[in-house]
């Protein structure tokens, strides 16, 4: 059995300035609130970076969190609240050097039972077959589950989806 590390490697200075794109991208995912983020907005930022069809062609995620940048609509009784917004987005590197978005997940921390937060654990091949997939961990609010993706050079198909687990 072989075991290789699926992680890209960049030359100096790439990493930083791929950073600050992915970041962009992530904010784009957030139109609505957009005029009012900049890149500083985005707390808890973690970026991955992935050699996983062995191309030496990066495929990127980026997972964010917006703390309290976004008003949940109140009602008569309740008035709105600020919730914390949660974005992950997948890309793959072209030719220029511009990420490009295969796939992207939004949601906000009163919307987890219809839109789950994905959190990346980590590049895996899972078939055997020597090219990785991307595994998630999809946290709603009582449970956590599994969710694995191929990734294609413009797409992105999901492999498995496992059943929830209760958080407690």
């Amino acid at each position: 059995m072989d075991v290789r590390s699926y992680a890209f490697k960049w030359k100096a200075g790439e990493e930083q300035q791929m950073e600050a794109k992915m970041r962009k991208l992530a904010l784009a995912q957030l139109p609505r609130e957009n005029a009012q983020l900049n890149t500083n907005s985005l707390n808890n930022v973690i970026m991955r970076s992935f050699d996983l069809d062995l191309s030496n062609d990066a495929v990127i995620v980026l997972s964010a969190e917006i703390p309290g940048s976004y008003l949940s609509p109140g009602g008569k009784s309740a008035p709105g609240k600020f919730i914390s917004r949660y974005v992950t987005v997948i890309a793959r590197v072209d030719f220029e050097g511009m990420p490009q978005k295969l796939a992207s997940s939004v949601t906000d921390s009163s919307r987890l039972d219809v839109a789950p937060r994905l959190e990346l654990v980590d590049a895996v091949d899972v078939d055997g077959d020597g090219l990785a997939e991307l595994l998630f961990r999809e946290y709603s609010f009582d449970q956590k589950s599994f969710i694995i993706y191929g990734v294609g050079r413009t797409t992105i198909t999901k492999v498995f989806e496992g059943a929830g687990t209760p958080l407690r």
